[in-house]
Parts: C-alpha cells; sequence; structure tokens
C-alpha cells in the first residue's frame, strides 16, 4: 500500500512538471510579414505613382512635382527605408534572453517542485501512515489497543491534575468550578480530608446554591465521620428545597431516614426518586429493592411493637372493649372468654396511607376497625389498584388468612386515619382451640362472608351504578335518622372502585341522586329523606350492606363521619 502511493504521487509529479516545463522549453513562433524596409518602399511607390498622375493630369506643375517627389525621397532617408534590414538580427539578439530564462526556469522546476511537494506533504499530511512500516494484521491490532494504565500510573496521573489545579486556584481562588474540580479528583484519589477542603472552599464562593455540589459534599463529610447525621443532613435538606427531585438528594435523604427507623419517610423519599429515574435503570432496580427492604422492615417493626405492648399493656380501654363487641366475630361471647381473647390484642393509631401488611407476607394477625377506614386491594400487571375490600368501625379483616398459613392474599392500607385494635395469631388460636363457641362465631362469619360476597357479585352484575352508590351512602346513616349530613369516608375513588364503577360514573350517579333528595358538597352528602334513599336502593334488587353487616347484625356508625343528624 505504501509503495503504490509513492508510485502514483511520482506519476502525478511527472504530469504536473509536463504541463509546466514544455511551454517552457517550446521555440517561440517567428513572426511571419513584411519588413518595415519593404513596407517603406511600397508606400514610396504608392505616393511617387499618385504625383506621376497628378503630374500627367496637370494637377502639379513639373517644379511642384519635382519639390514633393524631393520631399519623399528625404522621407525615406529619414524613415530608413532604403537602410540595410536589420531588424530580424536585432530581434533574433533579443530572443536569446527570453529562451534563456526559460531553460532556467524549467530545469528549477524539474529541481524543485517535487521537493517542495514531499516537504509540504510531511508538514500537513498522514506521512506517519504513509512511511510507517506494515505490520502484520495481529501486531497493528495491538498496537492500537494500547494496554490499560496501570492503578499506580493513574494515581500519578490524578496527582499531577491535583497538583495543577491547585496552582492554578492559588492565583484565581474564585474558579468555582476549579473548586469542584479539584474536590471530586481528590475523591477519587481518597484523600477526604483534602477533598473536604476542597469542597468547603467551593461553598465558600459561591457553590451553596448547587443541589449537586451540595450533595457531593454531603458524601464527603458523611464518609468521614460515618454518617448522615448532623451537617450532611442540613445539606441534603437544602439540597432538597433547592431541587425537591433532586436524585442524590432523595437517595441520601431516604438512606438517612432509613437510618433512623423512619420507614415512612424513607419510603416517601424513595418513592419520589423511583418516578424521577428511568424505570429500566440499574438505579430504579435498587430503589425498588429498597422499598422492598422498607416494607419488610415495617412489617418487623410492626410484630414487634405489638408484642412489646402486648406484654406491657395487656388491658385495652372501655372504648375500645365496646367496639370489639359489636364485630359479629365476637358477638355472643361471655366476658370471660372475650377478656381472654382481647389480653392479647393491641391497640395501635394509623396514618393515611399506612401499609399494613403486603401480599404474600406471613399471616400472623388480623385486625379490627376502632375508627377509620381500611382497604384491602391486589396490584394489577400494570400497577394499578384493584380494590377488593373496604372496612370501617365494627369490621375485622385478615382473619381468615391466619388458618391456611399461606399469607396475606391482598395489600392493606389506610385509607383515612384509622385506629385499630391487631390480634396476633398465635394468642387468638391458641384461645380458639380452647373455646369452641368462638370457633362457631368464627365460621358463622365467614359464612356470612361469603353470601356478602355472593350478593355483592349479583349486585355489580344487576343494579346500575346510582343504586349501588345509594345503598352505600344509606349504610353510612344511622338506622333511625330521617334526615342526615354524612360525610365520604374515603376518597371518593376509592368508593368507585369499591362499588364497581369508574371515576367519572361516580359523578353520574351522585347528581342522579338529585331525583332523591341527595345533594352532595365536595366529600359531604347531605340526604333530606334517609327512608326515600333506602327504598329508591332496594327498588332493584337488595340493598349494597356494608361489611360489618356480613352476619347480620346492626352496624354502628363509624365516629366522626355522621355530622349532624335529626
Amino acid at each position: 500500500m505504501n509503495g503504490m502511493f509513492l508510485l502514483l504521487a511520482m506519476v502525478l509529479c511527472v504530469m504536473a512538471l509536463a504541463f509546466v516545463v514544455y511551454p517552457l522549453l517550446r521555440e517561440p513562433r517567428q513572426e511571419t510579414g513584411h519588413t518595415r524596409q519593404a513596407i517603406n518602399l511600397r508606400v514610396h511607390r504608392d505616393r511617387v505613382r499618385e504625383l506621376d498622375q497628378d503630374l500627367a493630369t496637370g494637377t502639379l506643375t513639373q517644379e511642384q512635382y519635382d519639390t514633393a517627389l524631393a520631399d519623399l525621397e528625404r522621407e525615406l532617408l529619414d524613415s530608413g527605408g532604403i537602410e540595410p534590414d536589420a531588424a530580424n538580427s536585432e530581434t533574433a539578439h533579443e530572443g536569446r534572453g527570453p529562451s534563456r530564462m526559460a531553460g532556467i526556469a524549467a530545469f528549477a522546476s524539474v529541481a524543485l517542485l517535487p521537493f517542495m511537494a514531499v516537504g509540504l506533504y510531511l508538514g500537513v499530511g498522514y506521512a506517519d501512515e504513509v512511511f510507517a512500516t506494515q505490520q502484520p494484521p495481529g501486531e497493528l491490532a495491538s498496537m492500537q489497543e494500547p494496554p490499560p494504565a496501570s492503578d499506580e500510573a493513574m494515581q500519578r496521573q490524578f496527582e499531577r491534575l491535583a497538583q495543577e489545579l491547585q496552582g492554578r486556584l492559588a492565583q484565581n481562588p474564585d474558579d468555582l468550578e476549579g473548586w469542584v474540580l479539584l474536590g471530586r479528583t481528590l475523591v477519587f484519589m481518597d484523600d477526604l480530608p483534602a477533598a473536604e477542603r476542597a469542597f468547603r472552599e467551593a461553598m465558600a464562593h459561591g457553590g451553596d446554591s448547587d443541589p449537586n455540589l451540595l450533595t457531593r459534599y454531603a458524601d464527603v463529610l458523611a464518609e468521614r465521620q460515618g454518617s448522615l447525621e448532623g451537617e450532611p443532613r442540613q445539606l441534603i435538606e437544602r439540597a432538597l428545597s433547592i431541587d425537591p427531585d433532586h436524585a442524590q438528594g432523595l437517595w441520601m435523604a431516604g438512606s438517612l431516614a432509613f437510618e433512623e427507623a423512619d420507614l415512612d419517610a424513607a419510603r416517601q423519599h424513595w418513592e419520589r426518586l423511583l418516578g424521577v429515574l428511568p424505570s429500566d435503570s440499574p438505579e430504579a432496580d435498587i430503589i425498588r429493592g429498597n422499598l422492598s427492604q422498607v416494607a419488610l422492615s415495617a412489617a418487623e417493626a410492626e410484630r414487634e411493637a405489638i408484642f412489646e405492648e402486648v406484654v406491657m399493656r395487656p388491658t385495652l380501654s372501655r372504648e375500645a372493649l365496646q367496639a370489639v363487641r359489636q364485630v359479629p366475630l365476637f358477638r355472643g361471647l361471655e366476658d370471660e372468654t372475650l377478656a381472654l381473647l382481647t389480653g392479647g390484642a393491641v391497640e395501635r393509631s394509623y396514618r393515611r396511607g399506612t401499609l399494613l401488611f403486603s401480599e404474600g407476607e406471613p399471616a400472623d394477625r388480623f385486625y379490627v376497625v376502632l375508627d377509620g377506614w381500611v382497604k384491602l386491594f391486589r396490584e394489577s400487571p400494570d400497577g394499578n389498584e384493584c380494590m377488593v375490600g373496604l372496612f370501617t368501625r365494627g369490621e375485622s379483616f385478615a382473619e381468615a388468612a391466619m388458618f391456611d398459613r399461606l399469607g396475606f392474599p391482598v395489600h392493606a392500607a389506610v385509607a383515612e386515619d384509622a385506629r385499630l385494635l391487631v390480634f396476633t395469631a398465635d394468642h387468638f388460636l391458641t384461645t380458639l382451640e380452647q373455646n369452641h363457641g368462638l370457633a362457631l362465631n368464627l365460621l358463622a362469619n365467614l359464612s356470612g362472608l361469603l353470601r356478602y360476597l355472593v350478593r355483592q357479585l349479583d349486585q355489580l352484575t344487576n343494579q346500575p351504578t346510582y343504586q349501588r352508590l345509594a345503598a352505600f351512602i344509606v349504610s353510612l346513616c344511622p338506622c333511625d335518622a330521617r334526615q342526615a349530613t354524612v360525610c365520604l369516608p374515603c376518597d371518593k375513588m376509592l368508593i368507585a372502585g369499591r362499588l364497581g364503577m369508574k371515576p367519572e360514573s361516580f359523578s353520574r350517579a351522585m347528581a342522579r341522586l338529585r331525583e332523591v333528595g341527595v345533594s352532595c358538597d365536595r366529600n359531604c352528602v347531605q340526604i333530606d329523606d334517609v327512608a326515600a334513599l333506602r327504598d329508591f336502593a332496594n327498588a332493584c334488587g337488595q340493598p349494597t350492606a356494608a361489611p360489618a353487616a356480613l352476619n347480620g347484625g346492626a352496624k354502628a356508625p363509624a365516629a366522626g363521619m355522621i355530622q349532624t343528624c335529626r
């Protein structure tokens, strides 16, 4: 390849020289035509002929003729028309100079043009590749891929870079980017004290409003002190106040909350971070794993808290005992048996959104709702929630899952702030083995649940949406009330899911109930005639009973839900 290139270059050089040398060496053309002497003589003869004609015609006299002829001869002599013709010899003498110069130019072109071309190519061309020795393919590949630098070489390179940066910053200490770059370089060199000083200088020169710098600085400080407490916490909070969706800030805030066992805060930070990160990124997979760990830790903390409360406070308040007596599972039990069962229960309060248990988690407890609302749901493959159940005061849930030991079949979360009574499975099953009446009540509860599900399926199939909503509103009213103003216990989307309708269908169904004296202002519902609304709900089938009435028992209104009754 190199030889072919050089051959083509020589051929092109010869062709270029041919175009230059040939015109220089070619003999100049001799001009053809009459000499100056011949032209002068011809002109002289013509004028003499004209004088002869004028003399013959009498236009001129002999004396005038002689005078004019003498003048013509004098002009011919003055013009040199009758001297020897030396013009050609002079022209030939003058032509030798240009011919000599042309030869010199041709010789210089032949001698200098190739060297000038080679010099120009060496300066601006790829001479190294052309004149390089041809290597075998294997050796060429190995030459193109230099071996990676060793750790020591990388360390020396970064040390040199750090020294250069320090020298530049000594001359220009206000260079914010220089301090940040120096800090990152020192972190790579594992010189954390120097990196801390560099980041502190960057903060002093205007970097305190950059969330990236704030989180880097917090990371260095946390690495040095072994914790995110103190100044790192302040830096993280400041970074999130500047950019609430800053990925590194959310990651570190979640880690800090997890270290402090604040599982709700850790879950909130990491769930927000999961919405910021690309769903298919490795970081998103790590955050999903962290959230799973949060769920497991929350469940473990819940079990430990229940155990501690059972040991430290085995008795319940009078209000809680009254609520337990309304639960169909415990209805009809003697005071001694009820006291034995509730002796292993714990009363706890939960904020809205708290996850009580997850699908597949060991079913080692069940719940009784004292106040508030709890939802049971499953997650569809596309991430949407599918409502399974909605429970409020005087209702129990998750008791059936204790017997098959297959884990909870659904998720449970607090829909509105709730107060729950938590029963441990071990204590409850031990008591159940010793009390046959409790076992019969449990069987009746499960039978009532089956009948309720059958009725619900029938209503979802046969009843229109507005009658389902009417039955639900009736279930929130006291049985003996003529008029009532109630508040919807939870978000309208949850109620719509519970009643098997879409959110937009909920609004249309509520508008339809105006015909029977029902008006809605946000979450407050005014019922002018409860009996008329009950008849409207029963017009095309049985009403949608609340879960508390699964076994036919009367259901008490949820505390705080009934605002006014007349």
